[in-house]
């Protein structure tokens, strides 16, 4: 299914990269913490070892046909960091929408009547 067109929206570069991003948030951990470093190893570790690891960016450039990305630069689900736009910028995207930075969630939110606009 190399040729099929694909959209990448809000969606992570790697599973184990975004886990370690809100690893002391599962355990109510402080930014500031000492077992932050260590607490974000395992849970890198332990999305490996369990085989749930998802590595998007190392598969696409591996896709031929329509490529387009939505991201979000507030996305505080997948910060824009650990996303896949971010990993592959520079890449074939043949469109890219910024999504406006609402007030709220800007992962789990509907697009905006100009963003859909954008996809027309």
């Amino acid at each position: 299914f190399r040729d099929v067109a694909v959209c990448n929206s809000r969606s992570f570069a790697s599973l184990s990269a975004t886990v370690q991003v809100h690893a002391g948030d599962f355990l109510g951990l402080p930014r500031a913490s000492p077992w932050l470093p260590t607490l974000r190893s395992l849970a890198r570790w332990l999305v490996k070892l369990t085989n749930w690891e998802l590595d998007s960016a190392a598969v696409w450039g591996k896709l031929r046909g329509f490529k387009w990305a939505e991201y979000a630069r507030e996305d505080h689900i997948i910060p824009l960091g650990v996303s896949l736009y971010a990993a592959t910028a520079g890449s074939d995207f043949a469109r890219e929408l910024q999504l406006s930075s609402l007030q709220g969630d800007n992962h789990n939110r509907p697009l905006t009547p100009m963003e859909w606009h954008q996809h027309l």
